[in-house]
């Protein structure tokens, strides 16, 4: 643009700037003339319209907090700012430079009076241009502790604490002095000028020994009137309004107070596993009725918790150590009131091992065994693992009927154990043995006992049975007692001399005198019972033993060359060959229960040799009235006695507890009082599967025994479960897993059995061991299924048997139904397609080849005419 008519030095040059939107711009103006030229460099910074920064602040109270912003001087020119500050918790220099192309970074504080909301404004200037207009919000939470005030002190001694409490508010603040820390004290309120630190006497003086803990509390409340009260004192007042009504201030007190020396010094000495009971005088020393808290510190100590004195009152303190371990170490009684104080008294606590228990004496015949029951009981809260040792051979300790290595106890139970003494050594003088338990945790537990030998008397007696007219051999096992050689010789006789050869007992020993047998050795004494009629027979095997070359035993005053055992021997004829009897059997559901009742007929005429008389007969359920018997002799016969025989122990564990046998009445017929019928109930509850034979043993006094085979079978078992089992490949095991626990108190010993018609294909593991209680974890049966063969289903019943229980599960397993591969080509295939969506049109290559004139290239004959044409004779 050109400028015309200058006659003035100086002249304006208007430019306008207008900017689209926020920014920074620059520009360049050039003024030149003939004789002269100038260039001008214009900066313009262009504000977004209406938008501003806000900065939200959040801190304790009377906490400070500085928040940096930034300024960005984007310009060649230095910016001197002007800072104007609004809101009362906010502050900040009043100006700030910020040098050309740099930033630099204005601070900001806030620090609130009060636990409430503050809003506040920034502003910087540039002379008259508003470079930052930023909003200020801030948020006051709950105010943090002035400080952590530990104070030391002795019981009942008095101490002062100043604290500090300021005022950073412009008016003068009223406190209320709220605090929870015990035995402290001190003015209730607390007056505090504009911007001053005023001092507060905190007064403690502690009743009771320890460490406590608390906080105290300077809270504004609302603005008291300034009164005078009775005794002159000005009470505080505030000349605030109610803005700072909630303001607070806090410290956290800690108060360590030292006890002073106690009372006495108390030394308790208790062996584990037992009580002792400490009696500790308490008087009241006051005319005013007391009561008094106990605190007992120290490991297996019990006592009352408080104690109540009336005025001028002794009372005895009951304080009980009941240790289970071995320990020493100390402990403290401590009696407290909140007015009166305390006293206390200083504890040395000493346990040792058990104290030695005597046990009672124990004598025995040579050859048997004596027991007594010891009582172990573990009255702590932690198991108990015990040794046992035994200083003596004679004694050994059973449980269960196993001799015992190692014991566990669990928390607070009771473990009985079985001592026997079994002599081995003929002597008058008493055997002293001493049984020791060793813990880690309790030490030694000792029992002391003492035992002797006597003579053998008149053994247990041996009964052996025959039917009449055939023999029965049985077995005298004799034991050799004593640990030396010893020479056993052995001999049948009745009570006044030897029997003959003629007699119906026998000894089948060829060798029947000066039998050499070793220490602790068993000598079987086979003996013949061959009866001749249906009449009980008695008899006795006597054996006796002798040391070698002429040597004694010297018992008591006496001196023995022999040492003799009397066996009595009652043989009983049997009626009839038990293959003869006839059988009774009785059949029952798993977990079901029947009840029976047998009729035997028999007659207890010895002599007579008719048996048509000789039968057994169930009937179902219990019949209260017999009308064929009504004629006949009811009530007891005296000298019939009969019991159940279990063939083996493995039948008495199976039966004993599922089988009850009981007389309901005997009938005598009134035409023959030889003919006797026995009515018996029987109850069969099974709960597994069994097929067991035991005999009922009828004895008659003086004569033969009558043996009826009863069988008892328990079959159809309630299906707890059924278990199936999918499989995804062939040959491939899949498992099933589940969880069983014992249906008793106690562990119970548990195998595994598949039925007969259950598929190899189907294993379960393990096979045996040893379910746990309710409560624990469960032991884990596994099912596992490998299939071997498509399209096939697989079958079997699993049962876990224990000797009293059975589990019954029906297992199902299949191979998931094959699907088989599909094959898909990517590059056209020679022949026609699987799939008829992707063979394409339908092509006749047969029309395609009759239309065909030559033979193609991969032909022997390349080009040559496929129809051959024959030439026409002219002829």
């Amino acid at each position: 643009e050109n400028i015309l008519g200058l006659r003035n030095e100086h002249f304006r040059v208007p430019v306008t700037f207008s900017a689209d939107s926020s920014g920074h711009f620059e520009c360049q103006i050039l003024l030149s003339a003939k004789d002269d030229i100038r260039l001008y460099k214009l900066e313009c910074t262009a504000y977004p319209k209406g938008s501003k920064i806000e900065i939200e602040f959040q801190t304790p109270v009377l906490q400070k907090t500085v928040q940096d912003i930034p300024i960005i001087n984007p310009t060649s020119n230095i910016w001197n700012l002007k800072a104007i500050v609004e809101g009362d918790p906010f502050s900040g220099p009043e100006s700030l430079v910020v040098p050309a192309n740099t930033t630099a970074f204005y601070p900001i504080c806030y620090r609130p009076a009060l636990e409430e909301g503050y809003k506040g404004k920034l502003v910087l200037m540039n002379g008259n241009a508003v470079i930052e207009d930023i909003n200020l919000v801030g948020n006051a939470t709950s105010p943090l502790a002035m400080g952590e005030i530990v104070i030391t002190s002795e019981v009942k001694a008095n101490a002062i604490h100043v604290l500090n409490v300021p005022n950073r508010t412009k008016k003068r603040l009223t406190y209320e002095v709220q605090s929870n820390v015990p035995f402290t004290s001190g003015n209730p309120f607390v007056s505090v000028s504009s911007a001053q630190v005023a001092m507060y006497n905190l007064h403690v003086r502690p009743t009771m020994g320890g460490t406590f803990e608390g906080i105290i509390n300077f809270v504004v409340k609302k603005r008291v009137k300034t009164e005078v009260d009775s005794d002159g004192d000005e009470a505080y007042s505030s000349d605030d309004g109610d803005e700072y009504i909630g303001h607070r201030l806090w410290y956290i007190i800690k108060l360590n107070i030292l006890q002073g020396p106690p009372e006495s010094i108390l030394h308790i000495s208790c062996p584990c596993q037992e009580s002792k009971l400490i009696k500790v005088p308490v008087t009241n020393p006051i005319d005013e009725e007391l009561s008094l808290q106990t605190i007992i510190e120290g490991p297996h100590l019990t006592g009352p918790s408080s104690i109540e004195l009336s005025a001028g009152e002794k009372v005895t303190y009951l304080l009980t150590f009941s240790p289970q371990s071995i320990l020493h170490q100390k402990g403290m009684l401590k009696f407290f009131n909140q007015n009166f104080g305390e006293f206390w008294y200083d504890l040395v606590l000493e346990s040792k091992p058990p104290s030695p228990v005597n046990l009672s004496y124990m004598q025995c015949q040579l050859g048997m065994s004596v027991s007594q029951t010891i009582n172990l009981t573990n009255n702590a809260d932690q198991s108990l693992d015990l040794i046992p040792e035994i200083s003596d051979s004679n004694f050994i300790l059973y449980d269960g009927g196993i001799e015992i290595k190692s014991l566990h106890l669990e928390p607070h139970s009771t473990v009985n154990v079985t001592l026997t003494f079994k002599p081995s050594v003929l002597s008058s003088r008493r055997l002293p043995c001493k049984v020791i338990f060793h813990s880690k945790r309790i030490g030694q537990i000792t029992y002391f006992v003492h035992g002797s030998a006597l003579t053998p008397l008149e053994m247990p007696p041996q009964t052996v049975s025959a039917v009449s007219g055939a023999s029965s051999t049985f077995l005298l096992n004799f034991h050799n007692p004593l640990n030396e050689l010893v020479y056993v010789s052995v001999k049948l006789s009745d009570d006044k001399c030897s029997l003959t050869a003629q007699s119906v007992f026998n000894i089948d020993l060829i060798k029947k005198t000066s039998i050499l047998l070793g220490p602790f050795q068993t000598l079987g004494i086979p003996i013949i019972f061959s009866p001749i009629t249906r009449t009980t027979y008695r008899s006795v095997c006597v054996v006796s033993i002798n040391r070698s070359k002429e040597e004694k035993w010297h018992f008591k005053s006496l001196s023995l060359s022999t040492i003799n055992w009397t066996f009595p021997i009652i043989g009983i004829p049997e009626y009839q060959d038990i293959e003869q009897m006839p059988m009774s059997i009785f059949e029952c559901d798993v977990r079901n229960s029947a009840s029976y009742q047998l009729v035997i007929n028999l007659t207890t005429n010895m002599d007579d040799i008719d048996d048509t008389v000789l039968s057994a007969k169930i009937l179902s359920g219990i019949i209260e009235e017999f009308p064929e018997f009504a004629s006949d002799y009811e009530g007891e016969l005296p000298d019939i006695s009969f019991h159940l025989e279990f063939l083996d122990n493995q039948a008495r564990v199976a039966l004993v507890n599922i089988v009850s046998l009981q007389l309901l009445k005997t009938f005598t017929k009134h035409d023959n009082p030889d003919h006797v019928v026995l009515i018996f109930s029987v109850h069969f509850s099974p709960m597994k599967n069994i097929k067991n034979v035991t005999h009922l043993a009828i004895t008659k006094k003086n004569g033969c025994v009558w043996r009826f085979p009863l069988t008892f079978i328990a079959d159809n078992p309630v299906i707890d479960d059924t278990i199936v089992i999918k499989s995804l490949k062939l040959k491939e095991k899949s498992v099933a897993r589940f969880y069983l626990h014992s249906n008793e108190k106690v562990p119970k010993e548990f195998q595994v059995q598949m039925t007969s018609d259950s598929d190899p294909e189907i294993v379960v593991t393990p096979k045996f061991g040893v379910l746990p209680v309710v409560g624990e974890r469960g032991v884990e049966l596994n099912v596992l299924f490998t299939p071997i063969a498509y399209g096939q289903e697989n079958f079997a019943t699993l049962m876990v048997q224990t000797d009293s229980m059975q589990w019954t599960y029906d297992i199902w397993a299949y191979l998931a139904k094959y699907e088989p591969p599909r094959g898909k080509s990517k590059p056209p295939i020679a022949r026609p397609h699987p799939m008829p969506q992707l063979r394409g049109p339908f092509r006749d290559f047969v029309l395609e080849n009759c239309q065909l004139t030559r033979t193609a290239v991969s032909s022997p004959m390349k080009g040559a005419p496929i129809i051959r044409h024959q030439r026409r004779s002219l002829y």
